[in-house]
C-alpha cells in the first residue's frame, strides 16, 4: 500500500510525531534533550517556522508547529532531524539510524483539535508515569502555557490565546485542561498517535463527540465520569 501523501504548504499547523529507531529510549541525558532543542532553534533561523508546543520523551517527540513563507514541513523536519542525528551519533559513537521510518504530521485545522492536542502531548510524561505533574517534566512547553514561564522557542498557539483575553485566566484554564483525567486514554492515544485520520468521518466524529466536550465542561473531569 502506498504511503499517504504529506500535506505541504505554508501557514499550516501540524502535530509532528517522530519516534526513535526501534522505539529505543535514545534520549538518555540532559545533553540529548538540549541538543534536540538547539537543532530546532538553528533550523528555525534557517527555515523560519513557529514552534507552538512540544514534549520530548525518551523514545519519541511531539511537536506542534506552524509553517511560514515558502518553507514546508518537509524541509523543516528533514533539516532539524538530520542535524540532530549527526550530532547525536557523533556524541554517542554510533552509526545507526536515529529515527524510525517517517514522521507523522497530521494537520491541525481547528481550535478543538489544537487545544486537545496540546493537552495530549503535555500529559504524555504523566501518562508514562515519569512525573506526577506536567510541570515537573522539563522537556516540554507546558510551563510556558500554564504559568507564563519564558521560553524563547515558543510562539503562542492561537487556539490557546482564544481561551481568554486575560493571561492569568488563560493559564488557569489550560492548567485545568491538562490536569483533567479521563477514562478515554486509549481513544485519545489512537487519535493523537498519528494513526487516525482527523479529517475522516470517524476522526471528525471522535473530535466532536469525545474531545470537544472536554473543552466546555464547567468542572474539569466531570464529563469523563
Amino acid at each position: 500500500m502506498p504511503r499517504p501523501h504529506r500535506i505541504i504548504a505554508h501557514d499550516l499547523s501540524y502535530h509532528v510525531i517522530a519516534r526513535c529507531s526501534n522505539e529505543d529510549f535514545l534520549f538518555q541525558a540532559t545533553a540529548d534533550f538540549q541538543l534536540y532543542l538547539n537543532c530546532l532553534a538553528q533550523t528555525m533561523r534557517q527555515f523560519p517556522f513557529e514552534l507552538n508546543n512540544y514534549t520530548l520523551m525518551n523514545n519519541h517527540v511531539h511537536l506542534i508547529l506552524t509553517t511560514l513563507n515558502e518553507f514546508g514541513i518537509d524541509r523543516i523536519i528533514h533539516h532539524a532531524h538530520l542535524a540532530f542525528s549527526k550530532h547525536y551519533n557523533r556524541r554517542h559513537s554510533r552509526s545507526a539510524h536515529f529515527w524510525k521510518d517517517r514522521y507523522k504530521s497530521p494537520v491541525i485545522d481547528n481550535d478543538i483539535y489544537g487545544l486537545t492536542c496540546m493537552r495530549y502531548i503535555n500529559r504524555n510524561p504523566i501518562r508514562a508515569k515519569m512525573v506526577k505533574r506536567a510541570e515537573d517534566w522539563p522537556w516540554s512547553a507546558y510551563r510556558f502555557y500554564a504559568f507564563g514561564e519564558p521560553n524563547p522557542l515558543i510562539t503562542p498557539f492561537p487556539p490557546y490565546l482564544g481561551l481568554s483575553d486575560n493571561p492569568k485566566r488563560r493559564q488557569a484554564t489550560f492548567r485545568n485542561l491538562v490536569v483533567s483525567e479521563t477514562n478515554r486514554e486509549r481513544q485519545e492515544k489512537w487519535f493523537f498517535s498519528g494513526k487516525a485520520k482527523p479529517e475522516s468521518r470517524r476522526g471528525n466524529l471522535f473530535l466532536q463527540k469525545v474531545l470537544a466536550p472536554l473543552l466546555y465542561q464547567k468542572v474539569p473531569g466531570t464529563f469523563w465520569l
